[in-house]
């Protein structure tokens, strides 16, 4: 996967969190996993997360590190 296709699946899958493109924009790809990150975890401190949400952070934290190999 191109460094640009990644980010772009990255954007998208933060639109799951409430994230715009717009939001993104100024953000690395590890910003974004630490963001996505915390805001999981706040919603399991709510009660309010997902019942597939970790695997879909595990997901997303892969294709960050694959975006690191590749710079």
């Amino acid at each position: 996967m191109t460094p640009a296709k990644a980010r772009k699946t990255i954007v998208a899958r933060m639109a799951r969190l409430g994230f715009t493109p717009a939001m993104c924009r100024d953000k690395s790809n590890d910003q974004l996993l630490m963001l996505a990150n915390m805001t999981i975890h706040h919603q399991h401190y709510l009660g309010t997360m997902a019942a597939d949400a970790l695997i879909w952070l595990t997901d997303l934290e892969k294709l960050v590190r694959e975006t690191r190999k590749v710079n």
